[in-house]
């Protein structure tokens, strides 16, 4: 059992391995031992920091980051509150229909995001949010399967704490914000990592939306290192390690909080 789960670990390990190290190499390294596989596939011959270099000389990387730090944060934290006031509504409180709706919200982790590009785009337009962080961050807020996970935690919460603020006369906000949210750390970062990792990684979106290279987020970024006459690997590498580097200590710092709220979320259907 221990061998299995260590190859998979390997298997999964090894590609980012070979990324972050080909991100030493020159280009002409990267080419001479590709294949067939041995050590120098993966151990820098010559190790060089010049794709890094590259990287911010020849585009405006820092602001990339800058921009997909700003679209993240945001798309995270309004996320959050969007999602969870929305799995609280559906989870505690009585209103009609509450169940269909429900299942409607949950039917759309069905429609690929491709399908609705375009008249997303259109309403993006019209409202004059083209080549802006609105324009970017409004659309990825309201997520279904966030407000299914928020939903199945806060189903499995005791109900006793709500129940004596109730009595005492407090609002559904004074007890979603007091009392629900506190309760609900470990689904909320659970919830916070996925939407900062799926915001940090948006390509498509982001492509469509922005076009200009000060609003342009690291996805897009990173992609305009190749084009129709040339695919500089090496800075591709570069960029790419120091872009995954930010989603490996936010998830290493928080990784205990996001197994707790899996585990919880599942508690009660």
């Amino acid at each position: 059992m221990c061998l299995t789960a260590g190859a998979i670990a390997v298997g999964f390990l090894l590609p980012i391995l070979w990324m972050v190290l080909s991100a030493f190499k020159s280009q002409e390294e990267i080419f001479r031992y590709g294949a067939p596989l041995s050590w120098r596939t993966f151990v820098p011959v010559a190790p060089t920091l010049e794709n890094f270099r590259e990287v911010f000389t020849t585009a405006p990387f820092a602001r990339y980051m800058l921009n997909s730090t700003i679209v993240a944060t945001s798309v995270t934290l309004l996320g959050l509150l969007v999602n969870a006031l929305a799995a609280y509504a559906f989870a505690r409180l009585e209103f009609p229909f509450r169940r269909i709706l429900f299942l409607v919200v949950l039917s759309t982790l069905m429609i690929p995001f491709e399908m609705i590009v375009v008249p997303l785009y259109l309403m993006v337009r019209t409202l004059g949010w083209i080549n802006t962080y609105q324009g970017i961050i409004v659309p990825l807020l309201a997520n279904p399967f966030s407000i299914f996970l928020l939903h199945q935690f806060f189903l499995g919460l005791p109900t006793t704490f709500e129940d004596a603020a109730k009595m005492d006369g407090a609002s559904w906000r004074t007890i979603f914000f007091r009392i629900v949210l506190p309760l609900s750390k470990p689904a909320l970062i659970t919830v916070g990592l996925i939407t900062f990792l799926r915001a940090w990684s948006a390509f498509l979106w982001p492509l469509i939306v922005i076009n200009s290279q000060e609003k342009m987020v690291i996805e897009v970024g990173i992609a305009s290192f190749s084009s129709e006459f040339a695919i500089y690997w090496g800075r591709i590498f570069a960029a790419s390690t120091l872009a995954s580097f930010p989603l490996i200590v936010i998830f290493v710092c928080l990784q205990r909080y996001y197994i707790e709220g899996v585990v919880k979320s599942g508690i009660k259907g």
